[in-house]
């Protein structure tokens, strides 16, 4: 696994997307989601979230379509 980034981890039916900017975050959650839809699966927006880590906890706007994803400051 030498040299491969890791931009997901999937535990039972979640998936943890990771990406160091914003914009590579919503374009990981772009393909997640075309390619949910192309086999008949949805993600939920209402139990979908965003999450900062790090020194600065900066706000992002990451959209699944055209809903606004709730960023939280942890995950329970």
């Amino acid at each position: 696994m030498y040299g491969k980034t890791v931009n997901n981890l999937r535990i039972a039916d979640d998936i943890d997307l990771i990406a160091e900017l914003l914009q590579d975050l919503q374009q990981i959650t772009d393909k997640v989601h075309q390619s949910s839809k192309r086999f008949g699966l949805r993600i939920n927006d209402q139990k979908t979230k965003v999450m900062t880590i790090g020194k600065s906890c900066d706000r992002m706007k990451v959209k699944l379509e055209e809903q606004e994803l709730e960023q939280v400051n942890e995950f329970v």
